[in-house]
């Protein structure tokens, strides 16, 4: 799906006003990395139906237990698990920008860091 990058997790949270994603991927080269936002429609131009760049925010972690411990928070928070071949029928377009927003947020220096690292 992702050239450089594994989805390893994605859940997502519908209940009430709410359609927001997280999960977290596994780059080629070892870096853990969640990302969040609104659930979002992307055209394969990797644009939004109403014409604006899709937008998520990351952050690296260093220890899959530290993400793991997210995940169960996010469970509690009323999150659902979607299957990771599910992730293009969930949010369609996902494989189309995801790469390119989390290259684009490292680049930036927009992907926070645990304070520890």
């Amino acid at each position: 799906m992702i050239k450089s990058c594994t989805v390893k997790s994605l859940l997502w949270n519908n209940e009430k006003n709410h359609d927001k994603i997280w999960g977290w991927v596994e780059t080629s080269s070892g870096n853990l990395f969640c990302f969040w936002g609104r659930r979002q429609v992307i055209d394969r131009d990797g644009m939004t139906t109403d014409g604006k760049r899709p937008s998520l925010s990351f952050k690296k972690h260093a220890k899959v237990a530290d993400l793991e411990n997210v995940q169960i928070s996010k469970y509690r928070k009323g999150y659902k698990i979607v299957p990771v071949n599910e992730v293009e029928n969930i949010v369609p377009g996902f494989s189309t920008f995801f790469e390119y927003a989390l290259t684009t947020a490292r680049m930036m220096g927009k992907v926070r860091t645990d304070d520890w690292e």
